[in-house]
């Protein structure tokens, strides 16, 4: 497992790591580890941060308070940073969603009717708007 991380050279996983406050050794994760989560969601910087701070968050909080080379490592106070980092990677991804808003592509329109199988929409426009969907009347024609 290693470590690395040069912001000037701005690859993915240094900007997660800057993301998350994981820029020095000893690290919260490893290159690999954040590689793989940079991977498995599709090379997205900010997915990718809010994912791997959930888990050095998970490592964190399994911490004791130690001591090394006369500097104190407080699980308390990294604990509560990587909760703060958390929750501002979450809001910022949060502002990142816009609504979808249904219907499909007309390549994908023209796929579908062209399949034999398809037996087209059981409903169509209008026809809340014409009663015929969601009456009271429930009996059949």
């Amino acid at each position: 497992m290693s470590f690395s991380y040069d912001l000037g050279q701005a690859t993915d996983l240094d900007k997660v790591r800057f993301r998350i406050g994981d820029t020095s050794k000893p690290s919260l994760l490893e290159d690999e580890e954040i590689q793989a989560v940079l991977t498995e969601r599709g090379d997205s910087v900010l997915h990718a941060s809010v994912t791997c701070c959930e888990r050095a968050l998970m490592r964190a909080s399994l911490e004791v308070n130690t001591t090394v080379s006369g500097q104190t490592v407080n699980r308390e106070a990294r604990v509560r940073q990587l909760q703060d980092g958390l929750r501002r990677l979450e809001d910022e991804l949060m502002r990142t969603v816009a609504p979808f808003m249904g219907g499909i592509s007309e390549a994908e329109r023209q796929t579908q009717e062209s399949d034999s199988d398809w037996k087209g929409p059981i409903i169509q426009s209008g026809d809340w708007m014409a009663g015929r969907i969601g009456s009271a009347d429930t009996s059949e024609d």
